[in-house]
């Protein structure tokens, strides 16, 4: 304590104390001044424009959004960091314009800067964007399938979609061009044997919206049947309406054959000798012409017509 209690400042440092530290003050703030905001100025190229419709009935159907160069004066520490995607520009049109390409102003005020900056030279002025309007259109519905059906059924019509028409919105050119909107294919797979119904996506075209994002299929199936003629055979009476004598000798009253369809299982196990009938039925005693009527031990197998078709009696 004893070796600072009789230290003391010079002269020249003591003698007008508050001048020298209110000088030594402003240079400190100078120096900060200088240093922080002496600006310069860079040139940034390539900076991208959003662009903002004047309505929700336009939109901007440009692929790249449009490109300035701008020249930004700044501190030269601030400038170092900056980048062409640091700056923010954005245009809003104000009004409708007509569909197409249409030219529009940058100004000043469209580009927002970091705090010290400011823009010192806006050599694109003007820039060119595509704009369209936005309207409705109803289309077709085209289901998509995947048929995977087994050998014994078939499809008894094209499968159906419902809704069937749609309306969907989007740019008036890009609608142009749209006639129907797909489906997600549905898998119609073996193991299926009745009709049924299944929920699918609409596949909805880029830069398009729809009022409805799914749609029920509608399948109708129905059993595969292939034909065949049937052998020529004897055709007896059935009395159903008369009393006849237990012993009395029933004699075939005429030939015909018949003609039927069926599955290919059904018709490929049938034998006409065994589980095919073909007969009149006969009410009364009175002579006439008869129906020739079809029996088959397989309900599964269907007549489509005998030949003949009746038989008469004399």
């Amino acid at each position: 304590m004893s070796l600072f209690k009789n230290f003391r400042l010079p002269v020249f440092v003591t003698d007008d104390m508050p001048r020298k530290l209110t000088a030594l003050f402003f240079a400190c703030l100078i120096w900060y001044f200088v240093n922080q905001h002496v600006s310069e100025v860079e040139t940034f190229k390539n900076v991208k424009v959003d662009v903002s419709p004047g309505s929700s009935s336009q939109v901007i159907v440009s692929n790249f959004k449009p490109e300035i160069t701008v020249s930004i004066r700044g501190p030269r520490k601030v400038l170092n960091t900056l980048e062409s995607k640091d700056i923010q520009v954005t245009v809003n049109i104000t009004e409708k314009l007509r569909p197409g390409m249409n030219e529009l102003r940058v100004k000043e005020l469209d580009i927002k800067l970091p705090t010290g900056l400011s823009v010192e030279n806006l050599a694109t002025k003007t820039i060119n964007v595509d704009i369209d309007n936005i309207e409705e259109k109803e289309v077709n519905v085209r289901l998509r399938y995947n048929n995977r059906l087994s050998s014994r059924f078939k499809l008894r019509q094209e499968p159906k979609a419902e809704p069937d028409r749609v309306v969907i919105k989007g740019p008036s050119r890009r609608l142009r061009n749209i006639g129907y909107v797909d489906t997600n294919a549905i898998f119609i797979d073996s193991s299926r044997k009745s009709d049924f119904r299944i929920t699918t996506k609409i596949n909805v075209p880029e830069g398009v919206q729809v009022n409805y994002d799914n749609v029920t299929a509608y399948v109708e199936l129905e059993e595969k049947l292939i034909e065949k003629n049937l052998p020529v055979q004897q055709v007896y009476p059935l009395y159903t309406g008369v009393a006849i004598a237990a012993n009395q000798n029933i004699q075939a009253v005429g030939n015909a054959f018949a003609f039927v369809s069926g599955s290919p299982e059904a018709i490929a196990k049938l034998s006409p000798e065994k589980d095919v009938k073909l007969f009149i039925e006969i009410v009364d005693r009175k002579t006439g012409e008869f129906k020739v009527h079809f029996w088959c031990k397989d309900p599964e197998i269907r007549l489509v017509n005998v030949t003949p078709s009746t038989i008469t009696l004399k």
